[in-house]
């Protein structure tokens, strides 16, 4: 009976040991066949980089119709595959290595840091059974090329005239640089706020085109200032957009500033005398009312005579300059000079030269001259010595005539 037991159990082993060499190879169906390594996974930004893949076969059986495709996940962005992401070999042998060289380009601006693509493998092993594997694969972007970055900036800027002033037109040219790679479809967009009193006299978006490494370009505004504007620092804000090298959308914004100056213009009413006569050696008064046309109230307003002896025999004297302050527009002020004629001037028709200045909003000196027509006549008392010759000459005629001797 023990000896049926010794039997029956050896039996049963054998059976499982059997059934063990059986079952293993089954369950190695089930374990990927082919095993995936990587080269050149550090890239640069800027530029294209090649790896390697290698793809071993480490199973005894063999894998048949293999496809491997790389992909870079929609949650990448700025890498992309520029050549062989796709490779497809008939069969690989035990041991047999076969080898993948994708391209991939990473653009400039993606950041520095680590990143995972997928590779997907496709194929069927001898028993006709088929197999999908995904492999992540890191790369890693540790570097930039800086000369492949695309820098566009404003290299000069010019308003002409150079002093603008409410009423005017002005012409602004702008000169547009590449410092790096190439830039396509750029163009230019110049804002005007709807309050500004700035108006553009052409289209306010500008297509300059492509713009190569050190290449120029430039832009034109025709503007018209609105006669009320006020005397400021106006900004303007100017938009250059354009695709870089990566063929992604770039902006930079750029502020150009254009200085509105106010309309001061002087003007003398109600001159005392009107008509200004003068002899040698007189000092002459003179009182009129200042009138300011112009756009704004200025500060620190003086009168005063200029000396001006290629022209005319005129000097000042103390009382040649008169301080007056603030003026307001159409607001006339009473101010009084003095000027002597020079005690050897000649007879004749000269200019009088009285200077304005004053300070502007900008805390800026402005000055303005105004001439006044002066007749300069011979000295009368030259004559008096002969006048009185002559009443004594008719005196004596008429003691004659009377009998009365002189």
């Amino acid at each position: 009976m023990s000896r049926k037991i010794s039997s029956t159990i050896l039996a049963l082993c054998l059976l499982m040991l059997f059934a063990i060499k059986y079952t293993q190879p089954t369950m190695a169906y089930n374990r990927p066949l082919l095993e995936v390594n990587v080269a050149g996974y550090n890239l640069t930004a800027g530029e294209e980089n090649e790896m390697s893949i290698s793809i071993e076969n480490i199973d005894e059986r063999y894998a048949y119709d293999v496809r491997a495709t790389l992909t870079v996940p929609s949650t990448v962005s700025g890498i992309s595959i520029v050549k062989e992401s796709y490779a497809v070999f008939e069969e690989i042998h035990y041991h047999e290595i076969e080898w993948m060289h994708p391209v991939l380009y990473a653009a400039n601006n993606c950041p520095l840091g680590a990143y995972s693509l997928t590779l997907k493998l496709e194929y069927t092993d001898s028993s006709n059974e088929k197999y999908e594997d995904n492999v992540q694969i890191g790369v890693a972007i540790d570097s930039v090329e800086p000369t492949e970055r695309t820098r566009i900036a404003i290299q000069n800027f010019q308003v002409t005239p150079t002093k603008v002033f409410p009423g005017n037109e002005s012409t602004v040219e702008l000169e547009l640089k590449n410092w790096g790679s190439n830039a396509y479809d750029v163009q230019v967009q110049l804002t005007i706020d709807s309050q500004s009193p700035f108006v553009s006299l052409d289209p306010t978006l500008v297509f300059v085109g492509d713009l190569r490494l050190n290449q120029t370009a430039t832009v034109v505004y025709n503007l018209s200032i609105s006669g009320d504007a006020d005397a400021n620092l106006y900004s303007l804000p100017l938009v250059i957009s354009y695709y870089d090298v990566d063929d992604q959308p770039d902006s930079l914004t750029e502020d150009i500033s254009i200085r509105v100056h106010s309309i001061i213009d002087f003007r003398l009413l109600d001159i005392q005398p009107s008509i200004i006569t003068a002899e040698p050696g007189e000092m002459v008064t003179i009182e009129a009312d200042l009138l300011l046309l112009g756009t704004e109230t200025v500060e620190f307003v003086e009168i005063e005579i200029v000396e001006n002896r290629s022209i005319s025999p005129f000097l000042s004297i103390p009382q040649s300059y008169e301080y007056i302050g603030r003026v307001d527009p159409d607001s006339p002020i009473l101010f009084t000079v003095q000027f002597m004629v020079d005690s050897n001037a000649t007879s004749g028709s000269y200019t009088l030269q009285m200077r304005i200045s004053c300070w502007d909003g900008y805390n800026q000196q402005r000055q303005a001259v105004i001439e006044l027509p002066v007749v300069v006549n011979e000295f009368s008392n030259q004559n008096a010595g002969s006048s009185l010759t002559l009443w004594d000459v008719i005196w004596t005629i008429i003691r004659i005539l009377f009998g009365v001797r002189p």
